[in-house]
């Protein structure tokens, strides 16, 4: 790893002691984090325009990468409905994996997605206060309650 260069910590927060301190337990380099933090697949399949042969490629990509994430397939229909289905394939989402989805789909139809954690409850010493009111959608919640409906 060279000097200064950017990396992901794994590791916890030790407390006991007056001045908190992290425990890493794992150093990883930013161009292999997409491969060893991401926790999901999602793929984008348009409905319109994807044919039987484009399907049939994208199977033989998820046999020829397997690995132990799990891949979501999203499809959109003509009349703009989502579908979100859990595929049985488990892959490595490798930079090769991803550049060949990107080929066969489109960059913008390959998401990786990294552990989708539960809010924390708040500490009864801390008062609760409700979240400010926006007109925007926040895409990571949105997703999570649509992935959460399917599966």
């Amino acid at each position: 790893m060279a000097l200064e260069s950017l990396v992901f910590f794994k590791g916890k927060v030790d407390r006991r002691r007056e001045e908190p301190s992290l425990r890493v337990s794992e150093i990883v380099a930013l161009e292999q984090a997409d491969e060893l933090l991401s926790s999901m697949v999602v793929i984008r399949v348009p409905c319109l325009g994807s044919s039987e042969t484009t399907l049939q490629k994208l199977r033989e990509l998820l046999k020829t990468y397997a690995g132990d994430r799990p891949v979501y397939l999203e499809l959109w229909t003509a009349n703009q409905l989502k579908v979100t289905i859990r595929t049985r394939s488990v892959i490595r989402p490798t930079p090769d994996f991803c550049n060949a989805v990107a080929e066969l789909l489109g960059p913008e139809n390959v998401n990786l997605l990294g552990p989708m954690r539960r809010p924390t409850k708040p500490s009864p010493l801390q008062p609760t206060e409700p979240p400010p009111e926006t007109d925007l959608p926040v895409p990571n919640e949105q997703f999570e309650d649509e992935l959460t409906e399917v599966v």
